[in-house]
């Protein structure tokens, strides 16, 4: 819950209409599209620097590198041009 409520925050703070609505109580679970669309965000804000966006994201760095794999995204950064 607090992972898709960073994605959606801009700035420092989580607010109140960040969060997912709550349903019988219980937060809605985390969709895989959510997380990888969570660390995809991370990687490009710091510039695909996997010890840098696995410590923004909380992670290890061979936890980062798993679910890059598993989610199919990009291990390097493409340069253009």
């Amino acid at each position: 819950m607090l992972e898709s409520a960073a994605i959606r925050c801009e700035g420092d703070w989580i607010k109140a209409e960040h969060l997912p609505p709550l349903s019988d109580g219980h937060a809605t679970s985390k969709h895989p599209e959510d997380e990888r669309e969570w660390i995809l965000d991370a990687l490009q804000r710091h510039r695909f620097r996997r010890g840098q966006t696995a410590r923004y994201l909380g992670i290890s760095r061979k936890t980062l590198y798993n679910k890059m794999q598993s989610y199919g995204l990009p291990l390097r950064r493409r340069i253009k041009g």
